[in-house]
């Protein structure tokens, strides 16, 4: 009887079921970085801060999506 590496899914729904997982993953991390940068964006335009907001965005998007990578585990499936 073939067995399949640990790593490597049985089936091709398996497969499917991984890769929307890892994408999933991926656009959370994507998103908690590029949200600060908007948030400080938007307070620049309304407040007197110009270019501040964006700038202390940039910094905390940076740290905070290379935490999430940092911690980033391969995704469970049923």
């Amino acid at each position: 009887m073939p067995t399949n590496p640990p790593d490597e899914p049985a089936e091709p729904l398996d497969r499917a079921m991984n890769g929307y997982a890892w994408a999933t993953q991926a656009t959370s991390v994507a998103l908690s970085m590029v949200m600060p940068i908007i948030l400080g964006a938007v307070l620049d335009r309304y407040l007197p801060t110009k270019p501040w907001g964006s700038m202390l965005g940039a910094a905390a998007g940076l740290t905070w999506g290379i935490w999430r990578l940092a911690r980033l585990k391969p995704p469970k499936h049923s």
